[in-house]
């Protein structure tokens, strides 16, 4: 049985040190270790407090009140007007915010108005601080029922919505094992692989509730059978990074069917793929699932101090033990891996919310037939030279529900769609520049044939839009032979789908140096350290109308509506085509 552990990893927003191992089946083990080893509590050393999140999910529940005996009081047992009831301090440092109290039986404390779960006793409480900042409100109350209330103004500690790099990380390891990943689709043809594409992205946040949307497009019924020797075959798994979200999830669940913590991992859940889960029996077409994440006693994302933290998550199907001979159970289908993440306060989701109707991506509001997109940052899983990275991908895939002339209630003919990406800036210092392209693909980012590749360019904030490429733009043509030329490249090149499948397009970002794939997971990883803030990925879709033409109804420019969709690079995947039979330590 060859049999290799693969390892998604966890990290505290960014990565701290971590090992790569490849086998046989040229995929990665990582384990990820901690740089700065401390709890999400401040003072989880102190016996005598609660934790404000834990991994063992039999412990107390944290409130957002404490109740303490006065007597316990020790630090003021002694002190002048001992009866007194004072707010002492409030501390606001660089991860938590601690509040010392004297001769209060109850502590309560609000930020925004939104109530906060408090840890500790004895007079001294704490909690982790907010990225976002916010109006702090504390009220003490003594035994005979006296109140007093103190405000005061936490600032943000975030910086361009990236995390302050100071704070340290958490050492959060999760193990699974796998036999490796299955060898992604050239056409996408049943017999090549079961599941045409899978993935899965943000669909709502509605307090203490988050919805999933997975959408996937299984070719064979067939494939997803458990199997007694592999605990995850035959299951869809999700594994989150961030320690002060994934500890306060309740439960997860798909369509009333329960998930299950792997091996006890609060990080790491699984369902059985079924027909009742995942429509896995359900072939020839799309289907969307909703998975929805519910966080301990009312818990929020506000709450727990994560409103501007991105919540990254990884998501992917793993084979039965009916899969194909060649291919065999217990490995990770390469069409749906997928990397994402959401965030309460996403100014590119809002704006598209609120963007221009049209019929390729829209949203549930204009019909409940529109499938949202999904975008995935993948490494070269075609070829190329074993062990070495020469480009980055980020595939963008829509289920178009209109033809290419609806652009919305009417036919036009004045306009043109285009595509965006945002990609970190820190990533440009790789990039060359003018080896940045776009293309029609399959679901693993291949180039199709008889498709060009075209040329578009990257701003020096990391945008990179189709209208840089003159073929791509109906700027400064005016007549209409010249727009219909345009439309006509675009869509023989970038836009040539049938209704209701599937369109995928391809940004590719070539390297300025080809490197050694381990070098290149190091040296992204000393940045992410840096930084500290996963690399983040964006992606939508806008049209741009005919001078002269009037910029109303279906001729209306702007972000489409419903077309955003995000990713993060995660590195171990730039790995994957590593040489077999050889171990490499990435340590950073």
């Amino acid at each position: 049985m060859n049999k290799k552990k693969f390892d998604w990893y966890k990290v505290r927003q960014r990565f701290s040190i971590r090992k790569y191992h490849f086998g046989a089946a040229s995929v990665i083990l990582g384990t990820l270790l901690s740089l700065g080893v401390l709890s999400s509590d401040a003072s989880a050393n102190n016996t005598n407090s609660e934790p404000v999140s834990s991994s063992d999910v039999n412990s107390e529940k944290p409130t957002s009140e404490r109740t303490v005996s006065p007597a316990s009081n020790t630090a003021f047992r002694n002190a002048p007007q001992e009866n007194e009831l004072t707010i002492l301090n409030i501390d606001v440092a660089e991860s938590t915010v601690t509040i010392l109290t004297k001769n209060a039986v109850k502590v309560e404390a609000t930020l925004d108005g939104q109530k906060i779960a408090l840890s500790g006793a004895d007079g001294s409480y704490s909690f982790e601080r907010p990225l976002k900042g916010g109006a702090l409100s504390v009220k003490v109350t003594d035994k005979n029922g006296l109140e007093k209330t103190q405000t005061t103004q936490i600032e943000p500690t975030t910086v361009n919505g990236n995390i302050n790099a100071n704070r340290p990380g958490i050492d959060v390891t999760n193990h699974f094992d796998l036999n490796g990943i299955t060898k992604p689709s050239q056409k996408g043809l049943p017999s090549e692989t079961n599941v045409l594409y899978a993935g899965t992205e943000l669909e709502s946040i509605s307090g203490s509730t988050i919805t999933l949307n997975s959408t996937s497009w299984t070719q064979l019924a067939s494939g997803w059978q458990k199997d007694g020797t592999y605990p995850l075959a035959g299951h869809y798994v999700l594994a989150f990074q961030n320690p002060q979200f994934y500890e306060n999830i309740d439960s997860i669940s798909v369509n009333n069917v329960q998930f299950k913590k792997y091996n006890g991992d609060p990080s790491t859940w699984a369902v059985e793929l079924l027909t009742k889960t995942f429509s896995t029996g359900l072939i020839g077409t799309k289907y969307e699932n909703k998975v929805i994440v519910k966080l301990k006693s009312g818990k929020t994302l506000q709450s727990l101090g994560l409103a501007n933290t991105p919540i990254s998550f990884t998501s992917g199907w793993v084979t039965g033990k009916d899969y194909s001979k060649k291919e065999g159970p217990n490995k990770l289908v390469a069409e749906s891996i997928d990397n994402s993440w959401f965030s309460t306060n996403n100014k590119g989701l809002n704006d598209s919310d609120r963007g221009v109707r049209n019929n390729f991506t829209g949203t549930k509001k204009d019909a409940a037939s529109n499938v949202p997109p999904i975008l995935k940052v993948l490494p070269d899983l075609h070829g190329g030279s074993l062990g070495v990275t020469s480009s980055i991908k980020a595939l963008y895939m829509i289920t178009p529900s209109g033809a290419y002339g609806l652009l919305g209630p009417a036919n036009t003919y004045q306009t043109l769609p285009y595509f965006i990406q945002k990609i970190p800036k820190e990533l440009l210092p790789f990039i060359n520049t003018k080896n940045i392209s776009i293309y029609q693909s399959n679901s693993n980012g291949k180039i199709l044939e008889n498709k060009q590749r075209l040329y578009i360019n990257s701003d020096n904030e990391g945008v990179v839009d189709t209208r840089t490429n003159n073929q791509l733009t109906i700027a400064g043509k005016s007549s209409q032979a010249d727009v219909n030329r345009v439309r006509n490249f675009f869509r023989d090149n970038l836009f040539n789908y049938t209704l209701g499948q599937p369109l995928y397009v391809t940004v590719e970002y070539g390297l300025k140096k080809s490197k050694d794939s381990v070098e290149l997971a190091k040296e992204l990883n000393k940045i992410i350290q840096e930084q500290n803030g996963t690399l983040n990925f964006e992606g939508w879709m806008g049209r741009e109308t005919k001078s002269g033409t009037a910029e109303t109804g279906a001729n209306e420019p702007g972000v489409l509506r419903g077309s955003y969709a995000n990713a993060f690079l995660d590195t171990n995947l730039l790995t994957l085509n590593a040489p077999d039979k050889q171990t490499y330590d990435v340590s950073y």
